[in-house]
């Protein structure tokens, strides 16, 4: 028993003598494992923080650098200021001369086209007076008028009032020309007393079928009008005071009812060199029924209500004892 006891003993203390270099080589080698982590920390701490260092150094260059940028370009605009370049202050001054007048003329242009549109702007105002807007055209009869072989020929006139006179009239075409005939209620007045004294004779068959000359007139020679006449519609620029007379005539045995116009001076001198003395004879023939569609046409009635009717003159109307 003692000899198995030594031998436990010997045993452990072989196995202790044996062991001790492995713990203390494993203690060695944790304390330099423990002393390299701590030094590969402390690096890593020393380089961020070197990092950091630098940054804030960039970063106050930086803003260093852009803080004088700002002063100096401050400084530069404050000189450029306190003192401008001639040249380039007179292209600044013709450029906003240059716009300023550029907005004038459109300001000026707009504003004339608002004038303009109300006026009913028209671009050739001015050159003359077209008989469509100096009278009031309401409307179209019927006649004839003579030609040079003692023949007829059917013609379409055009009814008009003058609204400041009031008198009524016709405008026909006759040898290359227009004429407007205006009459007064006065001589209207003849024109229709001379047609129903016709119309008497039409139906007693008491007209003469010869002596033409005797029965153009056979009715009335006093009748006055005003005679005016021009090669085109918008440029009847000659005018004058006419005498007319109240018949019949016969054409191919038919009698019509006429009135002939007789020729006046031309009143319109001052117009150019070139103008004639006088108009000329124009004959003017109706049937019975064109006849009383022309009386019609002229009527005060009518004439007053196409007056009253009309907004584009902004008449102020007369009374019935003016017209």
């Amino acid at each position: 028993m003692k000899i198995s006891k030594l031998s436990r003993a010997v045993f452990l203390t072989s196995i202790i003598l044996l062991t001790s270099p492995a713990v203390i080589f494993a203690d060695e080698t944790s304390q330099e494992i423990t002393e390299n982590a701590v030094e590969t920390e402390s690096e890593k701490i020393a380089e961020t923080a070197s990092e950091q260092t630098e940054e804030e150094q960039a970063e106050t260059v930086s803003e260093e650098i852009s803080d004088q940028y700002e002063e100096e370009k401050i400084e530069t605009l404050s000189e450029e200021i306190s003192e401008p370049d001639t040249a380039s202050v007179s292209e600044n001054s013709d450029a906003k001369n240059s716009d300023s007048l550029d907005e004038y003329v459109e300001s000026t242009l707009s504003d004339s086209k608002k004038k303009n549109a109300k006026k009913g702007w028209n671009p050739f105002a001015g050159m003359f007076e077209t008989k469509q807007k100096k009278y009031i055209f309401y409307d179209q009869i019927k006649l004839a008028t003579g030609t040079i072989g003692y023949s007829i020929k059917p013609r379409t006139a055009e009814v008009f009032v003058d609204p400041k006179t009031k008198k009524a009239g016709i405008q026909v075409y006759y040898q290359s020309s227009f004429f407007d005939f205006l009459f007064d209620e006065n001589n209207i007045a003849l024109i229709a007393e001379g047609y129903e004294k016709y119309l008497e004779d039409f139906n007693a068959h008491r007209l003469i079928k010869k002596n033409s000359m005797k029965t153009r007139k056979m009715y009335t020679n006093k009748g006055k009008c005003r005679t005016e006449w021009g090669s085109v519609k918008i440029m009847i620029n000659y005018y004058g005071d006419s005498q007319f007379h109240v018949g019949y005539e016969f054409k191919k045995n038919s009698p019509y009812f006429c009135i002939i116009i007789k020729d006046c001076k031309n009143i319109a001198t001052d117009i150019g060199s070139n103008v004639p003395e006088k108009s000329v004879e124009v004959q003017l023939y109706f049937t019975k029924a064109e006849a009383k569609q022309f009386l019609d046409s002229l009527s005060r009635e009518t004439v007053m209500r196409k007056l009253n009717e009309s907004d584009e003159y902004g008449l102020e109307l007369s009374t019935d004892s003016d017209y």
